[in-house]
């Protein structure tokens, strides 16, 4: 081989040098690339998010069409479908299960036939009905279908978990004055929120609990947003079943006074990264024990599994709050009650980084900005304050 034939071979070869370059060229390329393709799957899971929504928003349009009213709430949490059954009076209770004003479970089993998920709302058997998947129910940047084998009270069961709530609202201005709703605004959100004003944000009034009201809490009971709570009280072994306690109203689009386009029925709910997989980072993690506000799923009553509350913030995922204060990054050190009952369990939010996505009573779908003015997103949640809703 001639030495000219050589050297144009050498020429041609690579040294450790250069290739060392065009590797950290690549490497820095990568990096460049990286968040971009981060943020179009993001992006991704976003829209698939909000479609989930919107086919759920569809869904209660169909129920609207064809009950002639907006699904209920249920009555409490961990509620059982073989107390709300057309013949739980019966020895051998085989349902089907009851309407939207005798049903304890809530809006998301009650759409179930409105998403092509009939079969599943036939069952009749707790332990069977809750851990069927929908798929629909989960937001892809948070979580797929996940399940949790252990709640708080000690059953065995499988459960089938959510990411969206129903939204349920707080007195506006309007009802209280200035000076009151001025303090709801200050103090929702925080340790220092009382509890009589827990009552009568989320449960219905002071005195109102994750308990059916009854007697003259039944009386006073009050909701302002679209998902009203059941007051059917189930007394097995009698005819009728059951009785009604006086307090749920029938929800029509008519009764939607500000307007269904501005009035929120549904969006996502905030939990805790750690917890996602569907047991608690508490005290009692090495126990497998499951968070309180996430341990119910789809299959659940009037509890924060499937509703929350638009008089507290909206927040991206997070670990705090912690104890007693929203902003603390202060790791827990209290107790698994105060742990569990933290108010965040109350509050919207999602894993999507700048805020989350909210389906509308008309149907519609919106992005709404985790910086939204406090009074304008319990405003959007409640449906007859007869209060502006604009520039979200």
């Amino acid at each position: 081989m001639s030495s000219l034939s050589q050297t144009r071979r050498r020429s041609h070869a690579f040294t450790l040098v250069e290739l060392l370059v065009v590797i950290a060229i690549i490497g820095i390329l990568v990096a460049l690339l990286l968040p971009a393709v981060q943020a179009a799957r993001e992006a991704a899971r976003r829209t698939q998010c909000k479609t989930n929504l919107k086919n759920v928003a569809l869904a209660v349009q169909n129920f609207v069409d064809t009950q002639k009213i907006f699904p209920t709430g249920g009555t409490q949490n961990a509620v059982k479908i073989e107390d709300f059954l057309r013949d739980s009076g019966a020895a051998n209770p085989r349902g089907p299960a009851n309407g939207p004003l005798k049903q304890g479970l809530g809006w998301m089993f009650q759409i179930l036939p409105f998403l092509e998920e009939g079969a599943v709302a036939g069952i009749v058997r707790t332990d069977q009905l809750a851990r069927n998947p929908i798929p629909l129910y989960n937001c892809p940047s948070r979580r797929g279908v996940t399940f949790s084998n252990k709640n708080n009270n000690g059953e065995q069961i499988t459960v089938s978990l959510v990411d969206y709530a129903a939204a349920t609202a707080a007195p506006s201005r309007s009802e209280l004055g200035d000076a009151e709703f001025n303090r709801y605004v200050a103090q929702a959100g925080t340790g220092a929120f009382p509890d009589q004003d827990l009552g009568v944000s989320f449960y219905g009034c002071p005195n109102c609990s994750s308990a059916l009201p009854v007697g003259p809490d039944a009386k006073a009971a009050l909701y302002r947003g679209i998902i009203q709570r059941t007051d059917w009280f189930p007394i097995p072994g009698t005819a009728a079943g059951g009785r009604h306690m006086g307090f749920t109203k029938k929800i029509t689009h008519a009764k939607i006074t500000d307007g269904s386009s501005k009035t929120m029925l549904v969006s996502e709910k905030r939990l805790r990264p750690s917890e996602y997989e569907g047991i608690t980072s508490g005290p009692e993690s090495a126990n497998g024990v499951s968070p309180l506000h996430d341990d119910r799923g789809w299959a659940d009553g009037w509890d924060y599994d499937i509703l929350r509350c638009t008089i507290y913030p909206p927040q991206a995922d997070g670990e705090f709050p912690q104890g007693n204060n929203l902003n603390s990054s202060a790791p827990f050190t209290g107790s698994q009650v105060e742990y569990d009952s933290a108010i965040f369990a109350y509050m919207f939010g999602s894993a999507h980084p700048a805020g989350m996505n909210a389906a509308m009573a008309d149907g519609s779908t919106q992005f709404l900005s985790y910086d939204i003015d406090r009074e304008l997103f319990n405003r959007l949640g409640h449906r007859y304050d007869g209060e502006p809703v604009a520039g979200y």
